[in-house]
């Protein structure tokens, strides 16, 4: 029989695991949510992603949809946000797509085509709060976003990745500064999957206006 491995100290959702309890096939897992209440759940329902709150997150959507069922519509927040984020990623005229969809950010599948989906994962936006990507490089996707206040998206900007070379350890934008060249020249580098040698090293080669070449992407082979 495959033993399973421990969930201890996991968070799938809002929960974070506890402790298990029970034995055999009927045991749980129990876990604290965000909300302050405590659950238990089974070892599939929290790693398929059945299970994601002690019940608070189902109430919240509940409640959003009202008693007629419909998902908030055109001019609640959630909705805005959705059209927003596959407006920058996927719409050539957005003012943001450069920052975006011109850096290869995507909306996942499960979202670009759903956005009940999107509801489903997110939940109703928390006043104060916008939708945040976890991995300032990666996707709008379900467990690489959240919502968080200003001050957390502030916080994690691109240029405030933290770089080491050479023993010493600046954000994007020192480096930059110290280089003699400009924060987007080596987040586009960096971002490109060039070294932090050669990203920091390597000559800027201005070719007139606006015409600074990005840099190509290295590809590696699977």
């Amino acid at each position: 029989m495959t033993v399973k491995p421990s969930l201890e100290g996991l968070r799938f959702g809002r929960l974070l695991v506890s402790h298990r309890v029970g034995d055999g096939k009927r045991h749980k897992w129990v876990c604290a949510c965000d909300c302050g209440n405590t659950a238990g759940a089974t070892y599939t329902n929290l790693t398929n992603g059945d299970t994601k709150s002690c019940g608070c997150l189902r109430k919240e959507i509940a409640a959003a949809l009202g008693r007629s069922r419909k998902l908030p519509g055109r001019n609640s927040v959630e909705y805005k946000t959705w059209i927003a984020i596959k407006g920058r990623c996927y719409n050539t005229n957005h003012q943001d797509f450069p920052n975006y969809g011109g850096r290869g950010v995507r909306v996942s599948d499960a979202w670009l085509k759903s956005y009940a989906q999107f509801l489903r994962d997110m939940g109703v936006r928390p006043t104060g709060m916008s939708i945040d990507r976890i991995d300032v490089n990666g996707d709008y996707a379900y467990g690489n976003c959240r919502w968080a206040t200003d001050e957390t998206q502030a916080n994690n900007k691109r240029d405030n990745r933290y770089v080491e070379y050479r023993g010493l350890t600046l954000t994007v934008s020192q480096w930059a500064g110290k280089q003699g060249m400009s924060k987007q020249c080596l987040l586009e580098r960096l971002d490109a999957g060039w070294s932090i040698e050669k990203s920091l090293t390597a000559p800027v080669r201005p070719r007139g206006p606006n015409k600074r070449p990005r840099p190509k992407k290295i590809l590696t082979k699977e």
